[in-house]
């Protein structure tokens, strides 16, 4: 047996896949490239793709001796099935006509002859329009009153098609491509986002998604027009399957089992469904869109954690019958929303852009997710006291450090969100030289005991421990993190620090993110130390220093320019470097060295071919010396060398006097 099948469509896979396990000889016709998708993996058969007109299907039916042909191509297209018939009838060739499965339409659906009908039915209707019928009849809609502002197609994701819509005079924003058929879910979400009053549609049957289309437009309150297929005979999918089988020369009974593919069961690639993370806000259930209360009632599976999945069953969103995974860790969560093939809605607080973990999940789920917010507490406390939030600094401590009192201090408005330990962060920016800030204390927002206490870090004497909780912070004399501090702020009790000149020399030498790791060796008074902390106000800077009263120093200082991302290491370098990075203090991004006690190389050794920048402040010849012995040696490689000899003028009587500083020497490098 020799056949040819022209497909393109549900209907023609199918059938390919059962002359693939059967063996048929068989050559499968598409006209694109979309039609082959599917269709490639199939070994037993040949896969032709291109448009034909009628002599070209005659010529190759004729010679290469196909005894069956098989139409499965799309019900509106009937230039190709005329052609394909009229070939057949010509040459003798059996003619099998496969009729796709009708959907039942509601009777309250406009249904029209054509698609000129359908036009002048649209032209006497208002509201925007989806027209799903595809590009090929995208002309006669052009014809329609207003039709760039009205009209919004939807089409395949072709740039050609794209293209040719555009010169139409199609808006780009209004041509919506993809791959069908479409979920209910997906025909929802178009019509509500194109704002569309009339749904048109091809009477595409079940395998065209229409069913999909039509309970979708019934939900979202649409007209539906729909074009009428063109009326014509032949074998349903199952009795063209079953008599291709037969003509086949399989032993078959007659049984309906049998006759049905003979227990092959062909399924269609269906994708799975979408996977919806959704933001349900602080707690109130009340406050999330219908959009989204809709879509947790119409899922599969709703996972989360406890207290959001209670909170949506109490308030009617989940039945008893649907299926729950209650989950907080992110592994587990994925785990179970990969395995299931139908719409899942995975619930988080809050808003899902802020502090969120819906970015992992998004990331490990990858095109199935729909990413849908929810109001934040920022949003929502800000607006209940009044304050704008466009110009907040964003702070999260749920599960996280952060550098909260360095935060506070260079920002003018800074949100908090808080793992229930206000307490703890009030004492702290009290501590850190911040008691006076003004705050708003968010007590379980949205719910109906929701509580915001204004208060001042010094003044509160509050007990409050509920986990539920957010700071709005207002600091009316921020600073600017790199602003320029004068030697005579720093607190020094005789402790040498590196003056002002050369500190600012030394910060500029550093490429850093706001998120590195900085070594402070030989610290002093910590001025350095400070000044760093200012360029990674979310990383950290560690102070190595062996003085005890330095070290005193440093910590008045840390408190005093509440630099919280300044924490102090006590040793003798390079012994307290070595025991730091083996008790897991963070390895450094870049390392600054201001004081080696004649132990430099020692110190860049535990550094080696580490790839960090480094800056090393020379302020005796003997130093200097030592850093040049290590570039000579390879060990700090692409240098620079720079060396500051300020003067400053000083009074003297009625005159002034310029006095020189030290000169030193300021080497960068990589090691």
């Amino acid at each position: 047996m020799k056949m040819a099948l022209f497909a393109g469509t549900t209907e023609g896979r199918h059938i390919a896949m059962v002359c693939d396990v059967y063996g048929i000889n068989c050559t499968v016709f598409v006209a694109t490239a979309q039609g082959c998708e599917g269709l490639e993996c199939l070994s037993s058969i040949e896969l032709r793709e291109g448009r034909l007109d009628e002599q070209e299907i005659e010529q190759v039916l004729k010679n290469e001796g196909f005894e069956y042909v098989y139409d499965a191509t799309h019900p509106y297209a009937r230039e190709v099935t005329d052609n394909v018939r009229t070939a057949c009838e010509r040459i003798g060739c059996e003619y099998i006509r496969v009729v796709r499965e009708s959907v039942p339409i509601d009777d309250d659906a406009v249904v029209t002859e054509s698609f000129e009908e359908a036009v002048n039915i649209l032209n006497s209707m208002e509201g925007n329009i989806l027209v799903t019928t595809g590009s090929k009849n995208a002309a006669d809609y052009t014809k329609l009153n207003d039709f760039q502002n009205r009209v919004y197609l939807r089409t395949l994701p072709d740039e050609q098609t794209v293209a040719a819509l555009c010169e139409m005079g199609y808006d780009r924003s209004h041509i919506i491509t993809g791959k069908g058929p479409f979920s209910e879910a997906e025909n929802i979400d178009t019509i509500e986002r194109t704002e569309s009053r009339i749904l048109v549609t091809k009477d595409s049957g079940r395998a065209g998604g229409l069913a999909e289309k039509l309970s979708a437009a019934k939900k979202c309150g649409c007209n539906v027009i729909v074009v009428r297929r063109p009326k014509e005979e032949g074998l349903s999918e199952k009795a063209a399957v079953a008599k291709l089988i037969r003509d086949s020369g399989e032993n078959m009974d007659n049984s309906a089992e049998s006759t049905e593919l003979k227990k092959i069961e062909i399924k269609e690639e269906k994708p799975k469904e979408k996977i919806y993370i959704i933001g349900i806000g602080m707690g109130d259930i009340s406050l999330i869109s219908s959009k989204k209360a809709e879509i947790i009632r119409n899922s599969d599976l709703i996972i989360g954690a406890s207290r959001m999945v209670d909170a949506c069953k109490e308030n009617g969103l989940i039945s008893d019958k649907t299926k729950v995974f209650k989950h907080f860790n992110t592994d587990k969560i994925a785990e179970e929303a990969e395995k299931n093939e139908g719409k899942t809605v995975i619930l988080m607080s809050g808003d899902t852009g802020f502090y969120s973990g819906a970015k992992k999940l998004a990331e490990r789920l990858g095109e199935r997710v729909e990413i849908m917010p929810g109001v934040s507490s920022l949003s929502y406390m800000s607006a209940k006291i009044g304050i704008s939030w466009e110009d907040v600094y964003n702070v999260s401590l749920h599960g996280r450090s952060a550098n909260i009192a360095f935060a506070v201090r260079t920002h003018k408005k800074t949100f908090v969100l808080t793992d229930g330990s206000v307490n703890d962060i009030l004492k702290h920016l009290t501590e850190y030289g911040l008691g006076a800030v003004k705050v708003f204390i968010g007590c379980r927002l949205s719910y109906p005991d929701e509580r915001i206490i204004e208060t001042t870090p010094e003044s509160y004497d509050g007990n409050d421990t509920d986990s539920l909780q957010s700071l709005f912070i207002i600091n009316n004399n921020y600073e600017n993190r790199m602003r320029y501090i004068s030697d005579d702020e720093f607190i020094r009790n005789n402790t040498p620090m590196t003056k002002a000149s050369v500190r600012n020399a030394v910060v500029s030498m550093f490429d850093v993110s706001e998120n590195s790791i900085i070594y402070d060796i030989g610290a002093g008074t910590g001025s350095v130390s400070v000044m760093l902390s200012r360029l990674v106000p979310e990383g950290k800077v560690y102070a190595f220093e062996y003085k005890e009263r330095a070290c005193e120093v440093i910590s008045a200082n840390i408190k005093k320019f509440s630099a919280d991302n300044v924490s102090i290491v006590r040793g003798k370098a390079p012994e307290s470097i070595k025991n730091a990075i083996k008790n897991d203090i963070p390895y450094p991004s870049a390392v600054f060295i201001g004081g080696s006690e004649g132990k430099l190389a020692e110190i860049a050794g535990c550094f080696e071919n580490s790839g960090i920048r480094v800056v090393i402040s020379c302020a005796t010849t003997e130093t200097f010396g030592q850093a040049l012995q290590l570039i000579n040696d390879g060990v700090i490689k692409d240098s620079s060398i720079m060396q500051t000899a300020v003067s400053s003028a000083e009074p003297l009587g009625k005159y002034h006097i310029m006095r020189a500083e030290t000169p030193v020497w300021l080497v960068k490098g990589t090691l």
